[in-house]
């Protein structure tokens, strides 16, 4: 008995056994928070953009489109981003909240974790080989959005 209270006991005090995230994929992880549309490739051609136009994730990167930079209080989310952040390159499915479809694409976050480019397929194909425009995909590039002066 004594060597299964010693047992427990180094067991629960002990370390662990996981890995810690290390720092680079920290920083990979920090979607969440608003961002600012600022070009809207669609398959080779520029979009026309609002000029307010943010987006905003939460922590399991739902992502709820907005005008401003601070969603409406009865906003909804519209679409969820699947990153994966282990993955060489780096990949992002994109679903919209009212088609199942899983749209497959990759992403790039800026090393100082400020422009993030999504480029998604909207055919539901193939998985584009780089993060830029072209037959069927589109090239969004966001900006985090900077806290308002005075709040």
């Amino acid at each position: 008995m004594k060597r299964l209270a010693l047992f427990l006991f180094a067991f629960a005090t002990s370390p662990p056994l996981a890995a810690p995230v290390p720092k680079e994929l920290k920083k990979e992880m920090k979607i969440e928070g608003t961002w600012k549309m600022v070009s809207c490739d669609c398959f080779g051609e520029p979009a026309r953009l609002n000029a307010d136009q943010h987006w905003t994730f939460d922590a399991g990167l739902n992502m709820t489109p907005h005008l401003g930079s601070k969603p409406a209080p009865d906003a909804v989310s519209g679409s969820q981003l699947m990153i994966d952040v282990a993955a060489d390159p780096k990949r992002a499915d994109f679903k919209s909240a009212d088609d199942p479809i899983v749209r497959p694409g990759m992403y790039e976050l800026s090393p100082d974790g400020n422009t993030l480019k999504l480029c998604i397929n909207q055919n539901n194909a193939d998985r584009p080989t780089a993060v830029e425009p072209g037959k069927n995909v589109y090239l969004w590039t966001l900006q985090r959005a900077k806290p308002e002066a005075g709040k």
